[in-house]
């Protein structure tokens, strides 16, 4: 992604779960994602946290969404499954989000304990 007059500030997706690693993961798309964390941080009852960030659209967002829609527990939050966990170790160790599917997907589909 790219920087330019007409698009200064690029789509990125984010992967975000409470802070103490128990219960969903939330896979979303925003051009200012630290403004979208704070406005997570401030409505939230729980204390959420970064789990990974990468450049995207939405078109990535979707891809993710469709990929992990048998883990969708409500609208943008998915169980953690092993799948879902071995991709996001993959971005947060620098891979490409593509990469990181690719990689994730010898991981076993089942839901995490």
């Amino acid at each position: 992604m790219t920087y330019s007059a007409r698009n200064p500030h690029p789509k990125h997706v984010y992967f975000l779960r409470r802070t103490d690693g128990v219960g969903p993961v939330k896979i979303g798309c925003s051009r200012l994602p630290l403004v979208r964390f704070r406005e997570f941080f401030r409505w939230s009852p729980e204390e959420l946290g970064l789990l990974a960030l990468t450049p995207g659209g939405h078109d990535m967002e979707r891809k993710l969404h469709h990929l992990f829609g048998a883990d969708r527990l409500h609208m943008e939050w998915f169980a953690p499954t092993d799948r879902l966990m071995a991709l996001i170790a993959c971005v947060k160790a620098g891979d490409d989000i593509e990469a990181a599917i690719e990689r994730s997907a010898i991981a076993p589909m089942s839901r995490a304990a």
